[in-house]
């Protein structure tokens, strides 16, 4: 019997063998993988003066810049994209500035008429100008929203990219977790501006708690030169990161549009994420009868 197996099992060898292998496919444990819908924020008002002169993203003018009327538009046509593709992630990770937050509230939160009445609970942003949007809520299955520092745009020298404060964040965005945010601006500084490879740094530190987070869906809406510089650190040339993208393409390092979302799953290579069970894994057998 035992040679019947041999023989039998070096024929299925040489016939595994000589089968075509499936281009590109692999079987990766679901725990060690995340869904996330990566978004840029809105068109701001600061994106129309920095076109017209690169020099206006030194004025003070744009500090915190919220969103055009036409970021406006843009959010609410990715809002509707997001409930056509029905996409319900988990959570909702936002840079803490205003364009970024704007952008998510309207995108994966509900509108409503400032006419309706609404608990304080259920209300993510306030209306808001100049747009005068009349504000967003959380509506059925609504994910929590969280404000964290780690996305945020490139630092320094730019108002556009200073942030306001934690009370204003809370005032204007009370549906939004903004916590573990300081008061005042503790990053920004006036003199210098966040170098590439301290953005990268700061974007794989950003990957790492996002992959050790328990959600396997969110979204993460963020600003064009973090999302870059993001993507340079999952790239198969990156030594920083111990992640990588699925699938990852040339076209990945192209530059966000404003309200562009892109959804990629990102994968944990690191040896104890690898064996991690997913939470969907059922063992079966006598535990299973045990149970």
């Amino acid at each position: 019997d035992l040679i019947i197996v041999h023989t039998l099992c070096c024929n299925d060898m040489s016939k595994l063998e000589a089968m075509q292998q499936p281009a590109g496919v692999r079987a990766l444990p679901l725990g060690s993988t995340r869904v996330v819908h990566f978004v840029r924020h809105a068109q701001a008002l600061s994106n129309i003066a920095g076109e017209n002169d690169h020099m206006a993203y030194s004025s003070e003018e744009w500090l915190d810049s919220a969103l055009s009327p036409a970021g406006w538009r843009q959010a609410l046509a990715l809002q509707r994209h997001v409930k056509a593709q029905g996409l319900r992630p988990q959570l909702v990770v936002v840079s803490p500035l205003t364009r970024a937050i704007s952008t998510a509230c309207v995108a994966f939160g509900d509108n409503f008429s400032s006419q309706e009445e609404h608990t304080a609970a259920q209300v993510l942003m306030r209306p808001m100008p100049p747009a005068a949007h009349p504000g967003i809520i959380q509506g059925p299955g609504t994910a929590p929203f969280l404000a964290v520092e780690l996305c945020r745009e490139t630092l320094g020298i730019h108002p556009c990219d200073r942030r306001r404060t934690a009370t204003y964040l809370r005032e204007t965005f009370p549906g939004v977790d903004s916590s573990d945010i300081s008061e005042e601006d503790e990053l920004w500084t006036a003199d210098s501006r966040e170098s590439l490879p301290a953005l990268m740094l700061r974007a794989t530190q950003f990957v790492s708690w996002l992959m050790a987070r328990p959600e396997r869906e969110m979204a993460v809406v963020a600003h064009s030169g973090f999302l870059h510089a993001l993507v340079l650190t999952l790239s198969a040339a990156s030594q920083q990161s111990n992640f990588s993208i699925i699938g990852a393409t040339d076209n990945l390092a192209r530059q966000f549009n404003n309200a562009e979302l892109r959804s990629l799953v990102l994968v944990d290579h690191t040896s104890p994420c690898e064996g991690r069970d997913s939470p969907t894994n059922f063992v079966g057998g006598q535990a299973a009868l045990d149970a």
